[in-house]
């Protein structure tokens, strides 16, 4: 009798430790440790270099007093001179997408290159804002001419920015210019 109890025990406890090994839902490997990345410097708290040892300052913009419409803006660290020569109203039409068309202003900017050597004007930033110092969105429509191109020593040239402005928004059209070749900015106010 023991002989039979073995023998219809021994498929039951041969089935329960094989059979956990052949379910549908394996348990996934551990994956191995990540390695820790190296640290790219050593840091020693609490020690700051000797002076001189982080090389030259950041220079950080001006931004220089504001000039009247048709007076000479000059950088001042750069020969490039900037002149807002009009700033005029006018009607902006929305030709492409995302351009949104009514009020706005023309501002007719006039560069000057009065160094010895030919200054790139892609580097020219030309913005404005309006009343209360608000940001006026840049429109690409006509009559926008943007200057472009490389300014020869002693030469000129001129380029139209179109803003949308608001009727009645208030106070002063402020056109700030910014050259990458200087850490000031010109402000020229209607």
């Amino acid at each position: 009798m023991r002989g039979t109890v073995v023998r219809r025990l021994l498929p039951v406890v041969l089935a329960a430790l094989v059979l956990p090994g052949c379910t549908a839902d394996p348990v996934p490997p551990t994956p191995p440790p990540a390695e820790e990345a190296p640290s790219p410097l050593p840091v020693t708290p609490g020690v700051a270099p000797p002076p001189g040892a982080t090389g030259a300052p950041v220079v950080g913009t001006s931004t220089l007093p504001p000039v009247p419409v048709g007076e000479d803006a000059p950088f001042g660290d750069t020969p490039v001179v900037v002149t807002a020569q009009q700033v005029e109203p006018v009607q902006i039409e929305a030709r492409g997408p995302g351009e949104v068309a009514g009020p706005g202003v023309r501002v007719t900017v006039r560069a000057e290159n009065r160094g010895a050597d030919p200054v790139d004007l892609a580097g020219l930033v030309v913005n404005a804002t309006y009343g209360d110092a608000v940001p006026a969105s840049q429109s690409s429509t006509d009559p926008a001419a943007p200057l472009t191109g490389a300014l020869a020593p002693g030469a000129s040239a001129e380029g139209v920015y179109v803003f949308q402005v608001p009727d009645g928004a208030g106070g002063p059209v402020v056109i700030e210019v910014g050259y990458s070749g200087s850490s000031n900015v010109v402000l020229i106010r209607t």
